[in-house]
Protein backbone atom coordinates (compact mmCIF):
# COMPACT_ATOMS: atom_id res chain seq x y z
CA UNK A 1 0.00 0.00 0.00
CA UNK A 2 0.85 3.41 -0.65
CA UNK A 3 1.64 5.67 2.39
CA UNK A 4 1.94 9.75 2.50
CA UNK A 5 4.43 9.73 5.39
CA UNK A 6 6.87 7.00 3.65
CA UNK A 7 9.25 7.79 1.73
CA UNK A 8 9.56 5.43 -1.67
CA UNK A 9 12.05 6.16 -4.28
CA UNK A 10 10.61 4.85 -6.97
CA UNK A 11 7.93 7.39 -6.16
CA UNK A 12 9.12 10.29 -6.59
CA UNK A 13 9.92 12.27 -9.88
CA UNK A 14 13.34 14.34 -10.67
CA UNK A 15 11.97 17.44 -10.15
CA UNK A 16 9.80 18.25 -6.90
CA UNK A 17 8.56 21.55 -8.51
CA UNK A 18 7.72 20.41 -11.37
CA UNK A 19 4.12 21.65 -12.57
CA UNK A 20 1.53 19.10 -11.85
CA UNK A 21 -0.88 18.33 -15.31
CA UNK A 22 -4.03 19.19 -13.07
CA UNK A 23 -6.55 18.69 -15.25
CA UNK A 24 -5.34 14.84 -16.08
CA UNK A 25 -4.57 14.15 -12.39
CA UNK A 26 -8.22 16.02 -11.41
CA UNK A 27 -10.13 13.41 -13.63
CA UNK A 28 -8.22 10.35 -12.16
CA UNK A 29 -8.74 11.28 -8.95
CA UNK A 30 -12.19 11.98 -9.28
CA UNK A 31 -12.84 8.23 -11.49
CA UNK A 32 -10.50 6.89 -8.43
CA UNK A 33 -12.37 8.29 -5.78
CA UNK A 34 -15.72 7.46 -7.07
CA UNK A 35 -15.09 4.20 -5.56
CA UNK A 36 -14.98 5.01 -2.13
CA UNK A 37 -18.06 5.14 -0.53
CA UNK A 38 -17.56 6.84 3.27
CA UNK A 39 -15.94 10.13 1.65
CA UNK A 40 -14.71 12.69 2.87
CA UNK A 41 -13.32 10.30 5.76
CA UNK A 42 -10.06 8.53 4.08
CA UNK A 43 -6.94 7.22 5.55
CA UNK A 44 -3.39 7.79 3.71
CA UNK A 45 -3.01 4.39 2.51
CA UNK A 46 -6.76 4.51 0.62
CA UNK A 47 -6.07 8.17 -0.74
CA UNK A 48 -2.08 6.83 -1.89
CA UNK A 49 -3.46 4.21 -3.90
CA UNK A 50 -5.73 6.67 -5.68
CA UNK A 51 -3.18 9.83 -6.38
CA UNK A 52 -0.56 10.02 -9.08
CA UNK A 53 2.98 9.97 -8.30
CA UNK A 54 3.59 13.21 -8.53
CA UNK A 55 0.58 13.71 -6.20
CA UNK A 56 2.11 11.71 -3.60
CA UNK A 57 5.30 13.57 -4.52
CA UNK A 58 3.97 16.89 -3.24
CA UNK A 59 2.77 15.44 0.08
CA UNK A 60 5.87 14.09 0.93
CA UNK A 61 8.01 17.18 0.39
CA UNK A 62 5.32 19.34 2.31
CA UNK A 63 4.96 16.88 4.82
CA UNK A 64 9.23 16.28 4.74
CA UNK A 65 8.90 19.68 5.84
CA UNK A 66 6.01 19.39 8.11
CA UNK A 67 8.06 16.84 10.40
CA UNK A 68 11.26 18.96 10.09
CA UNK A 69 10.15 21.79 10.94
CA UNK A 70 6.99 21.59 13.30
CA UNK A 71 4.91 23.65 11.27
CA UNK A 72 1.52 22.35 11.66
CA UNK A 73 2.17 21.26 15.46
CA UNK A 74 2.89 25.18 16.46
CA UNK A 75 0.63 26.52 14.16
CA UNK A 76 -1.96 25.24 17.27
CA UNK A 77 -4.56 24.45 14.69
CA UNK A 78 -4.77 28.30 13.29
CA UNK A 79 -6.47 27.08 9.66
CA UNK A 80 -9.06 24.97 11.56
CA UNK A 81 -9.99 27.79 13.60
CA UNK A 82 -10.38 30.00 10.52
CA UNK A 83 -12.35 27.31 8.54
CA UNK A 84 -14.31 27.44 11.86
CA UNK A 85 -13.52 23.52 11.76
CA UNK A 86 -16.19 21.43 13.52
CA UNK A 87 -13.44 19.38 15.26
CA UNK A 88 -11.49 21.81 16.13
CA UNK A 89 -10.54 22.52 19.94
CA UNK A 90 -7.52 23.86 21.40
CA UNK A 91 -8.19 21.54 24.52
CA UNK A 92 -7.89 18.61 22.03
CA UNK A 93 -3.95 19.34 21.26
CA UNK A 94 -4.36 18.59 17.69
CA UNK A 95 -6.91 17.01 14.84
CA UNK A 96 -8.77 14.38 16.80
CA UNK A 97 -9.30 12.40 13.72
CA UNK A 98 -5.77 12.96 11.87
CA UNK A 99 -5.74 9.41 10.54
CA UNK A 100 -9.38 9.76 8.75
CA UNK A 101 -9.25 13.60 8.10
CA UNK A 102 -11.45 14.92 5.59
CA UNK A 103 -9.74 14.71 1.74
CA UNK A 104 -9.55 19.19 1.87
CA UNK A 105 -7.83 19.23 5.32
CA UNK A 106 -5.30 16.52 3.70
CA UNK A 107 -5.08 18.91 0.64
CA UNK A 108 -4.89 22.27 2.35
CA UNK A 109 -1.22 23.46 3.27
CA UNK A 110 -0.81 27.30 4.36
CA UNK A 111 1.50 30.10 3.53
CA UNK A 112 3.83 29.02 6.30
CA UNK A 113 5.33 26.05 4.39
CA UNK A 114 7.58 29.34 2.57
CA UNK A 115 6.84 31.01 -0.81
CA UNK A 116 9.49 28.52 -2.33
CA UNK A 117 6.84 25.76 -2.05
CA UNK A 118 3.53 28.49 -2.68
CA UNK A 119 2.70 26.72 -6.58
CA UNK A 120 2.56 23.83 -4.81
CA UNK A 121 0.98 24.47 -2.01
CA UNK A 122 -2.03 26.23 -3.93
CA UNK A 123 -2.07 23.37 -6.50
CA UNK A 124 -2.76 20.84 -4.13
CA UNK A 125 -5.25 22.98 -2.31
CA UNK A 126 -7.24 23.06 -5.45
CA UNK A 127 -6.91 19.65 -6.51
CA UNK A 128 -9.70 18.03 -5.28
CA UNK A 129 -12.42 21.19 -5.85
CA UNK A 130 -11.52 20.42 -10.08
CA UNK A 131 -11.60 17.06 -9.15
CA UNK A 132 -15.29 17.53 -7.73
CA UNK A 133 -15.88 19.30 -10.79
CA UNK A 134 -15.39 16.51 -12.72
CA UNK A 135 -17.95 14.51 -10.85
CA UNK A 136 -21.65 14.52 -11.79
CA UNK A 137 -24.28 15.48 -9.54
CA UNK A 138 -25.17 12.95 -6.60
CA UNK A 139 -22.35 11.55 -7.20
CA UNK A 140 -20.18 10.03 -4.02
CA UNK A 141 -17.31 12.38 -4.93
CA UNK A 142 -19.87 15.76 -5.36
CA UNK A 143 -21.78 14.32 -1.93
CA UNK A 144 -18.47 13.79 -0.25
CA UNK A 145 -17.15 17.05 -1.01
CA UNK A 146 -20.58 18.78 0.33
CA UNK A 147 -20.44 16.73 3.37
CA UNK A 148 -16.59 17.62 3.70
CA UNK A 149 -18.00 21.38 3.43
CA UNK A 150 -20.19 21.17 6.12
CA UNK A 151 -17.78 20.24 8.45
CA UNK A 152 -16.77 23.78 8.51
CA UNK A 153 -18.72 26.68 10.01
CA UNK A 154 -17.26 29.49 7.77
CA UNK A 155 -18.42 27.21 4.54
CA UNK A 156 -21.56 26.86 5.55
CA UNK A 157 -25.00 29.42 5.02
CA UNK A 158 -26.81 30.08 8.29
CA UNK A 159 -30.02 28.40 6.47
CA UNK A 160 -27.66 24.91 5.27
CA UNK A 161 -28.88 21.89 7.17
CA UNK A 162 -26.49 20.10 8.94
CA UNK A 163 -26.06 16.43 8.39
CA UNK A 164 -26.54 14.50 11.68
CA UNK A 165 -23.18 13.09 12.08
CA UNK A 166 -22.01 17.23 11.87
CA UNK A 167 -24.79 17.40 14.89
CA UNK A 168 -23.54 14.93 16.48
CA UNK A 169 -19.85 16.07 17.20
CA UNK A 170 -21.73 19.44 17.94
CA UNK A 171 -23.13 17.67 21.05
CA UNK A 172 -19.85 15.75 22.02
CA UNK A 173 -18.01 19.20 22.19
CA UNK A 174 -20.48 20.80 24.15
CA UNK A 175 -20.47 17.97 26.30
CA UNK A 176 -16.81 18.70 26.40
CA UNK A 177 -17.29 22.33 27.10
CA UNK A 178 -19.57 21.97 29.92
CA UNK A 179 -17.07 19.23 31.71
CA UNK A 180 -19.87 16.76 31.56
CA UNK A 181 -16.72 14.54 29.50
CA UNK A 182 -13.14 14.54 29.30
CA UNK A 183 -11.55 16.09 26.30
CA UNK A 184 -9.72 12.69 26.29
CA UNK A 185 -13.29 11.10 26.09
CA UNK A 186 -14.52 13.42 23.45
CA UNK A 187 -11.62 12.51 21.12
CA UNK A 188 -12.44 8.78 21.22
CA UNK A 189 -16.46 9.85 20.31
CA UNK A 190 -14.84 11.98 17.17
CA UNK A 191 -13.31 8.71 15.98
CA UNK A 192 -16.61 6.58 17.57
CA UNK A 193 -18.60 8.89 14.78
CA UNK A 194 -16.04 8.95 11.61
CA UNK A 195 -15.53 5.00 12.38
CA UNK A 196 -19.95 4.43 12.36
CA UNK A 197 -19.53 6.77 9.52
CA UNK A 198 -17.65 4.88 7.48
CA UNK A 199 -19.11 1.08 8.57
CA UNK A 200 -22.24 2.20 7.70
CA UNK A 201 -21.65 4.08 4.42
CA UNK A 202 -19.57 0.88 3.18
CA UNK A 203 -22.13 -1.44 4.47
CA UNK A 204 -24.64 0.39 1.98
CA UNK A 205 -22.59 0.35 -0.61
CA UNK A 206 -21.87 -3.52 -0.21
CA UNK A 207 -26.01 -3.63 -0.46
CA UNK A 208 -26.24 -1.56 -3.59
CA UNK A 209 -23.89 -4.01 -5.41
CA UNK A 210 -25.12 -7.10 -3.95
CA UNK A 211 -28.69 -5.57 -4.85
CA UNK A 212 -27.00 -5.06 -8.52
CA UNK A 213 -26.13 -9.11 -8.68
Amino acid sequence: MRRLDKEEGCLFLPNPQAPMNTERIARKLCQNLERLPYLPFVTDEELGERLDPEVIQAFRLLESLNRAQGICYRCGGKCCHEMGCELFSPELGGCPIADYRPLLCRFHYCEKFGPEHEGLVKGLRDLFVSAAAHGEAESRVVLGLELNMLLYRACRKPDDHCPHLVENMRQIAAAAHRGEMSWQEAKGKFREEVETYRSMKQQEANLALAGAD
